[in-house]
């Protein structure tokens, strides 16, 4: 991985940009299963600047950034962890930390961006003192759940993620902490 890039939380300034770039890799990766209008409305839901605000000020919604120094800061992966999950699973209580939203430009995949962030979500959320980290993936994305899996994510059960209202079948994965 490059020395040139920068792991930092964001700022409330951050809200903008984080939206866009939430739209810009769900689209880069999965634009092309879904119809225009599930699409829309699934993107101003879930990637819209007053949600991404809101959850930046929260105290239970927690984000880490990427960006690349050397191309003018330019962001080029987040993640975030969730201390309420809004997974359809039996959680462990007040125990259980939810995952969420690993998005790293296709240019830098590979770079070890991604594991970064991952190494930031575990020991975040074992520092909050989670025992459990819970995280849903696409049921026909192979490279996701390997990843996944050499972090020690094992299946847990079948759920659904909802696009519009279009249903994709996904799978929960947790991470004993």
């Amino acid at each position: 991985m490059s020395d040139n890039i920068i792991f930092r939380p964001p700022v409330a300034n951050d809200a903008a940009m984080l939206a866009q770039f939430g739209r810009d890799s769900f689209c880069e990766a999965f634009a092309h299963l879904y119809s225009a209008e599930n699409l829309t409305t699934f993107l101003n839901d879930v990637h819209n600047i007053e949600n991404i605000n809101a959850q930046i000020e929260a105290n239970n919604v927690h984000y880490m950034l990427a960006e690349d120094a050397a191309d003018n800061g330019k962001l080029i992966g987040y993640c975030k962890i969730s201390e309420k999950s809004k997974l359809d699973y039996d959680q462990n209580g007040p125990h259980t930390c939810e995952f969420s939203q690993l998005y790293v430009l296709a240019s830098h995949h590979g770079s070890g961006v991604a594991q970064k962030l991952m190494d930031w979500a575990i020991q975040s959320a074992k520092s909050r003192g989670f025992k459990e980290l819970v995280l849903s993936v696409y049921s026909d994305n192979p490279r996701a759940q390997s990843f996944y899996q050499k972090y020690g994510f094992t299946y847990y059960c079948d759920t659904i993620f909802m696009v519009g209202t279009h249903r994709d079948d996904e799978y929960i994965y947790r991470l004993i902490l």
